[in-house]
Order: C-alpha cells, then sequence, then structure tokens
C-alpha cells in the first residue's frame, strides 16, 4: 500500500477528532444528555480503561433518529481476556437509527453505516497474548491445543522491527524430549488487494529451523488478530488498508461497514 494511503487514513482520524474538540465546546444540554446515553451503551458493550464517545447530532435530529457521525475512542481495550488493544479508533459516518430502541439503551442501524477504523497494539501485549495460547493454554485455538502434544514452548516474545516486519522469538522442544531450541522468526505482513485478508510471509529464520505446524499456528494466531477478526463477529465486515510497524507500535487501519451494533 502506498504512503499516501496511509496519510489518507490518519489524515481522516486527525481532522474528525479535531472537529470533535471543537463541537464539544458549543453543544448545548440536550447534546451533552445525547453523548451521556451513547457513553452508558458503549460502556455496557466493552471492557476499557478510557472510553472516549461522540455523537454528532442534535436533539430534534437524535428524536428522528439522524445522526451526522460516531466518533469512539478506547484506550486498553479488552477485546479478550487474553488480549488487549492499546488504541481503538472508529469513526462511523451518518447513521440512522431507531428512535425507541435507543431510548431503551439498544441502538438499532436503519441501515450499514461506513467508517474508518485504527487499532494499536504493543510488543507486550501480542506476547502476552502468544503466551496464553501456547504456554498457559488458558485460552487456547484447536490448532495449539494439537501443537501442545507434540510441541513444548518454553517461552515466546514478540519485538517490531523498524522494517515494517515483526520478529518472534522462541524456546521450545519436542514433546518427546527436553533438548530445547531457540529460533526467531522475521515476517512481513502482507495484505491482499481487495484488504479482505493479511497474511504473514515468513522472510528469514535464525536459529534451529521450526517444524511446520508450529510455525503455521503462531503464524495464523497473529493473523487472526490483523485480520480484526474479533471485531467482524459483532457486525462489521473490515477491508484492511494499511499495516504500519514501528518500534512504539503496531498499527491497523482499515476501512469499515457497520451492520449491526451489538448489544448485551
Amino acid at each position: 500500500m502506498s504512503a499516501n494511503l496511509a496519510q489518507d487514513q490518519k489524515d481522516y482520524l486527525v481532522d474528525a477528532n479535531s472537529s470533535v474538540s471543537d463541537e464539544r465546546e458549543t453543544i448545548g444540554w440536550g447534546e451533552r444528555a445525547v453523548n451521556q446515553v451513547a457513553k452508558l451503551v458503549i460502556s455496557r458493550l466493552v471492557v476499557a480503561e478510557q472510553i472516549d464517545i461522540w455523537v454528532d447530532t442534535t436533539l430534534p435530529k437524535t428524536m428522528r433518529g439522524e445522526i451526522d457521525a460516531i466518533s469512539i475512542a478506547l484506550q486498553g481495550f479488552s477485546v479478550r481476556p487474553d488480549l488487549l488493544i492499546e488504541t481503538f479508533q472508529l469513526q462511523i459516518n451518518q447513521v440512522v437509527i431507531v428512535p425507541k430502541l435507543a431510548i431503551r439503551g439498544t441502538i438499532h442501524l436503519v441501515q450499514p453505516a461506513s467508517g474508518k477504523l485504527k487499532i494499536t497494539l504493543r510488543e507486550e501485549h501480542l506476547t502476552n497474548f502468544l503466551s496464553n495460547q501456547f504456554i498457559n493454554q488458558r485460552s487456547p485455538s484447536f490448532s495449539s491445543q494439537l501443537s501442545s502434544l507434540i510441541y513444548r514452548i518454553h517461552q515466546i516474545s514478540v519485538s517490531f522491527a523498524a522494517t515494517n516486519q515483526l520478529l518472534i522469538a522462541l524456546n521450545w522442544a519436542s514433546a518427546s524430549t527436553d533438548l530445547y531450541h531457540s529460533t526467531t522468526l522475521l515476517l512481513t505482513p502482507e495484505i491482499t488487494s481487495e484488504g479482505q485478508t493479511v497474511n504473514l510471509a515468513m522472510a528469514s529464520v535464525s536459529g534451529q529451523a521450526v517444524p511446520t505446524e508450529l510455525a503455521t499456528d503462531i503464524l495464523l494466531a497473529i493473523a487472526e488478530i490483523l485480520n480484526l477478526e474479533d471485531f467482524k463477529q459483532q457486525g462489521t465486515a473490515f477491508q484492511v488498508r494499511q499495516l504500519e510497524i514501528s518500534r512504539e507500535a503496531l498499527a491497523v487501519y482499515a476501512d469499515a461497514v457497520i451492520h449491526q451494533i451489538p448489544a448485551k
């Protein structure tokens, strides 16, 4: 993907957040009430350290179910018990909801809405996720359960390379021996032309070669996160447009189509 596309994604989020800050200073009590209700609804749906919701509308529009835009910003978002998202920013364009249901705390979209998503992950969060999958076996996938019958991972960690790549370091052994091997995998994320799938290509392997089954399971576990599978299950479709990896964080930019907002 081009650098211009990545900048477009950033500009969209920056511009939207700037307009949000300006409008918050001038809204009346009716608009504030709408935003308080929206925050209460979202707070029921997610577990996050910080929740910031902004609904761009007026009270008369709200009574008709018309909303100009919605901004959802989460920090420390626990998307799974073993996976923490550092930041989650979703900008949703104009939507129409059913007012009577909204009053009862259910957001029902009359028709799908479009938007843009940005999430960021930190090295320690991905490391903790893989450790729980392959070492602690707290919430393992079916394939990782099968791998654990053949291989044992003593330690696994993720680090971000400035070359827009991931480094996976692991210490592993065959389940039938106590001889551990050290391996480092250098992975390159690749986005399909339609943005429907993110694949991880093995750029290089340092140290002992990893069995294909074990390497595949590790790559699939990470790719599932980069493909935003956790959010697709909640009534939203995505097209990943850009992946940016720096020393500080991994960022995923995507276009979103929201069919429905889940309710608990």
